[in-house]
């Protein structure tokens, strides 16, 4: 893979494209699927049919015994329902769904949680890496359809922040995050605010050191792992169906076509 073809974030905002973003690769009888998705909690978005059929694309041209299935942002629970699956956790959830009815290999080649605090670290204070994370996981609240407590579904990322982290000496609570927040930008906390929320998380902005870290964080770092368990799927002869957000879909696609 020529990995230097990656599209850059400065080029990629320049770049017009419709999305759901998808693209097919072949080489010899072996295949990349990528939907490109927009992230969407709602059942009623025409996306999941679209994602549907695609996959069954991908079924039609492949064996099971040879493909896998990667996911964004971890390893997913299996729902009851197409429903129930996008509910919980959106077009993720339901190609979980999808894969597991068909008995496919699932995984998501995320760079490990722990390695990612590791990198981080060298470039920025670990309070506001925390901080990062904990709005990550509000945006991601904010676009489910049918939203639990905010304070019981983030419990168990803030936990898991913290083991994987191993930085003991931070403190992982929510209120722990109000205490960073108003250190930041001395206002209280408003879980609904999305235009806030989206603005801090923005890599083109600089209001905050969270848009420093987000555009760090988009800018190869996660995509260059994601593109190393790709290659090494493919370097072991599996077709790969493929969901992550368009923006990523779209900045791998000249890598990606560089597969041997």
């Amino acid at each position: 893979m020529k990995k230097e073809l990656l599209i850059p974030l400065d080029q990629f905002y320049k770049l017009d494209f419709q999305t759901p973003f998808t693209y097919k690769i072949e080489k010899n009888a072996q295949y990349v699927y990528y939907f490109g998705s927009k992230h969407s909690y709602d059942p009623a978005s025409t996306q999941f049919e679209e994602i549907k059929t695609f996959f069954n694309d991908f079924l039609h041209h492949t064996k099971k015994e040879s493909s896998i299935v990667l996911v964004e942002g971890g390893e997913r629970p299996v729902a009851k329902s197409e429903r129930e699956s996008i509910l919980e956790g959106g077009e993720m959830n339901f190609v979980t769904y999808l894969a597991h009815k068909e008995d496919l290999q699932i995984t998501s080649p995320e760079i490990p949680s722990q390695k990612r605090f590791e990198i981080l670290q060298e470039h920025f204070p670990k309070e506001e890496v925390v901080y990062y994370c904990f709005i990550q996981v509000c945006w991601q609240w904010n676009n489910i359809k049918e939203k639990p407590n905010l304070k019981d579904y983030i419990k168990v990322f803030l936990e898991n922040n913290r083991k994987d982290s191993g930085w003991y000496d931070i403190d992982f609570s929510y209120e722990g995050m109000m205490d960073i927040h108003k250190r930041l930008f001395n206002t209280e906390f408003n879980e609904t605010n999305k235009d806030f929320l989206g603005s801090i998380l923005d890599p083109r902005k600089n209001t905050s050191i969270i848009n420093q870290i987000s555009e760090y964080d988009d800018s190869g770092l996660r995509d260059n792992y994601v593109l190393d368990q790709i290659d090494g799927y493919w370097k072991k002869g599996l077709s790969i169906f493929i969901i992550y957000r368009f923006s990523h879909a779209i900045i791998m696609e000249p890598v990606l076509r560089t597969l041997e």
